[in-house]
């Protein structure tokens, strides 16, 4: 015969199941309202001044005064610096930081340890197109363009009739001459004083100077020489038409070292584009002695 099981406490069996099954409940709410508050309370923050240098240091002096624990496999950290940390951070933000442009990234497990791992890979981001544009060349440096060459006319059709409009280029007194006015060769330049025959001529990048004795002059019967074993010479080495020219550029001051091989100024004239439209240009120019007549006074 089974008997019913009586209590010594005085405590009835049905009110000590019902207490008994209500304590897991409470721990369970207990948990719950001390996590809830955990997370209410904001992460500490605090002043740091780690020096740059590797990262490995870095991070164990930041761990250390966070008060942290950190988990990380140092050959990840092998050769890898920090440019530092300075100024009042939290600890996630502080790791963020001295891991940037790392590869790497802190994060923190269920035990409240904080561990290192590889930043998961992130796509290109493609940025929006940026205009640039570059200003003119630096101080010393005249582009006579396509469009100025058109307003100035052809005049004698060469490149230094079109120097006249540069204030540091000097031309040859003996072009003023009445009885030179219609000369077509090339105008002798000086740039800042120098020499006429002591500038560079270029075309397209090539140079097309004229290293033949540049300095014998016969036609203004006062030096060198003109006769058959010995012919005048000039500064050019032949003469360009600027109809064939889309821009001409006088370097007279800072010039790039990319330039040698002269002691005055750097005339550079660039042929223009080719095109896929068929064209072309005849010209004739020609000069006599006739049409040029002189006015005397009486005493001439």
């Amino acid at each position: 015969m089974i008997r019913p099981l009586r209590s010594t406490s005085g405590v009835a069996p049905r009110a000590l199941a019902a207490a008994l099954a209500a304590l897991p409940l409470a721990a369970l709410c207990a948990a719950s309202s001390n996590a809830a508050h955990a997370q209410q309370i904001p992460a500490s923050e605090r002043d740091y001044a780690i020096p740059a240098g590797p990262l490995s240091s870095a991070l164990t002096r930041f761990a250390a005064e966070a008060g942290v624990p950190l988990s990380a496999d140092g050959t990840m950290l092998d050769g890898l610096r920090t440019p530092g940390l300075r100024g009042r951070h939290d600890v996630a933000r502080g790791f963020a930081l001295l891991l940037e442009r790392s590869g790497l990234e802190a994060i923190r497990d269920a035990n409240g340890t904080w561990v290192l791992r590889p930043a998961p890979h992130q796509a290109p981001q493609t940025l929006s197109e940026v205009l640039v544009s570059a200003p003119h060349d630096s101080q010393g440096v005249h582009v006579i363009g396509r469009d100025t060459l058109d307003a100035l006319g052809r005049g004698n059709g060469d490149i230094t009739s079109v120097l006249r409009v540069l204030p540091n280029v000097q031309f040859d007194n003996n072009q003023l001459h009445g009885g030179r006015q219609g000369e077509i060769a090339p105008a002798d330049v000086s740039i800042h004083g120098s020499k006429y025959y002591n500038n560079l001529y270029l075309m397209d990048g090539m140079s097309f100077n004229n290293d033949i004795n540049p300095a014998n002059r016969a036609s203004d019967g006062t030096s060198g020489t003109n006769n058959n074993t010995s012919p005048p010479s000039a500064s050019q080495g032949f003469a360009i038409d600027t109809s064939l020219l889309c821009n001409i550029t006088v370097r007279d001051s800072n010039v790039p070292a990319e330039f040698g091989r002269f002691s005055g100024g750097v005339i550079a004239a660039d042929t223009c584009a080719p095109t896929r439209t068929f064209g072309g240009q005849v010209s004739v120019e020609r000069s006599r002695s006739a049409w040029t007549k002189q006015h005397l006074t009486p005493r001439q």
